[in-house]
This record gives structure tokens, sequence and C-alpha cells, in this order.
């Protein structure tokens, strides 16, 4: 009886699971962003009356880059803009309902007036770091609609900690690519050093011999 009611249950989890998988999409990447250019990706909500939960975050990957010139925007079936970053902030999240199709566009530089950008121009891509996320929404449930909202922002910190882990990798990446630099020309600056030494003994060496010969 315990064996039946314990593959019962396990069967229940492999349903809540299908479902769950079935009523939720979610993307993960990262896009680089030329210089006063656009990169905008559509999301499509599931088919039905009822509007979707669109979760998601964003965060720029280069630390060393002026965030003001990136701002993410997101808009609905009717080209409306539904969110706009803030100006100047490097990283955010977002939670929307909203059904149909949307659009999530990442702009650098495009924003700011054109004088400002030309005053403030860097001409520099910029990566940015992007995780959406959607699923149906129960609004009639309170439980439920409560449940997908937790849910979607411990989704959202892992996504933070997703793109916290590639910065890592990128900070290990560069840390190691510039001790193997250092390491190439301190072992070129000791040869160097080396083959002066020898170069300075055998000089020094003949200089004694001429002037043994002379006298």
């Amino acid at each position: 009886m315990r064996l039946l009611q314990a593959q019962c249950f396990s069967l229940f989890q492999w349903l809540l699971l299908v479902v769950w998988m079935a009523t939720t999409v979610q993307s993960s990447f990262v896009v680089t962003i030329r210089w006063r250019a656009v990169e905008c990706f559509t999301v499509r909500t599931p088919p039905g009356p009822e509007k979707s939960l669109i979760s998601g975050t964003f965060e720029m990957m280069d630390d060393h880059l002026d965030p003001s010139m990136v701002q993410v925007l997101v808009l609905d079936d009717e080209k409306q803009e539904i969110y706009l970053s803030e100006h100047g902030i490097r990283s955010d999240s977002f939670q929307l309902q909203a059904m149909g199709r949307l659009r999530v566009c990442i702009r650098n530089g495009l924003h700011l007036d054109h004088m400002i950008a030309n005053k403030r121009k860097d001409k520099i891509e910029r990566r940015v770091g992007l995780h959406i996320q959607v699923k149906t929404y129960d609004g009639a449930n309170n439980v439920h609609a409560g449940i997908q909202k937790i849910n979607s922002e411990v989704w959202n910190f892992r996504s933070h900690h997703d793109h916290m882990r590639t910065r890592e990798a990128d900070h290990r990446a560069l840390a190691e690519s510039t001790f193997s630099g250092i390491l190439f020309w301190a072992v070129v600056e000791a040869v160097f050093v080396l083959l002066t030494g020898i170069g300075q003994v055998f000089f020094v060496r003949r200089f004694f011999e001429k002037q043994r010969r002379l006298y």
C-alpha cells in the first residue's frame, strides 16, 4: 500500500512538472549591440483570452562601460511601451501582464539626444544579458497568482546569479590572459638579460686578451 502511494505521489509530481513546462516558456542569451543600433526580439504569449505573466531580467556584461548608453524597452501588440528601463542603470528586472505578440528591444545610444550622443559617443558595442520567461497567469485565483509571482522573483534572482557567473568567467579569462602576457614578457626580458650578460662576458674577455697581447 505504501509503495502504491509513493508511486502515485511520484506520478503526481511528474504530471505537475509536465503541466508547468507546458505553460512556461523561457529563454536566456547574451546579445552584442553595436553603437547607435537596436536589437529587437519577438515574444509570443500562449493563445487564449487571458493575459500571460512575462518576467525578465537584463544586465550589462561589461563593467567598464557606461551603462547610460543602453536602454531596454518592451512594446505590446499595438507597439505601445509597457516597460522602459531607467536611465543609467546597469541591471533591472520586470514583471508584466500582457497578451499577444510583444517585442523586447535593446538600444545602444539611440535613446539619447543627437547632440548629447555626439558629445558622449564612444562607438563601442555593448553586451547585454537578457532572460525572458512567459507563463500563463491565473488572475482569478489569488493564491495561484501569488505563487506565480514568487516563482518569477526566484527565477529573476537565479537569472541575476547566472549573469554574475558569466561576468566572473569573463573576469577570470581576462586575469588569465593578463597573467600569461606578463609571464611571456618576463621570460623574454630574462632571456634578453641573460644574452646581454653573456655578450658582456665575451666582450670583456676579448678586451683583456687584446691588452695582454699588446704587452
